[in-house]
Order: structure tokens, then C-alpha cells, then sequence
């Protein structure tokens, strides 16, 4: 299943990060700038659910192609 998750910043990060985090195929949609941001940068996310720092797949809004669930 590939999932699709929009925004990284805020509830997007959290959950994209918790679902990263148990080995799901995910990819994060962004603006430019965080995009850019997660070229350089691992996604860090600080939560009492468990903290995550990971670089899963990102993309931005006109590199999107192919199916997700």
C-alpha cells in the first residue's frame, strides 16, 4: 500500500512520521521550501506516541505521478 500524506509540518509530520515508522510505504507532498527543507534535513518528529527521525520519500505538488491508496 503506498500512502500519500500532505503537509509535513504539524498533524502530516506526526502521523506520516508514526506510519513511516512501522515500515509503511509512504511519501510526503510539500511546497517548495520544506521540500527543499527535507533535501538537507531528516524529518523529526518529537511526540509522547515515540519520536521519529527518518527521510521518507518526499515530493512536491508537480512531481506527483502514480497511484497511491
Amino acid at each position: 500500500m503506498r500512502i500519500l500524506v500532505t503537509n509535513s509540518d504539524g498533524p502530516g509530520g506526526l502521523i506520516g512520521a508514526q506510519l513511516a515508522a512501522a515500515g509503511r510505504d509512504i511519501t510526503l507532498l510539500d511546497r517548495t521550501a520544506r521540500a527543499f527543507d527535507l533535501d538537507f534535513n531528516p524529518l523529526v518528529v518529537n511526540s509522547p506516541l515515540g519520536n521519529y527521525q527518518g527521510r521518507p520519500d518526499h515530493i512536491e505538488p508537480g512531481e506527483l505521478t502514480g497511484v497511491f491508496d
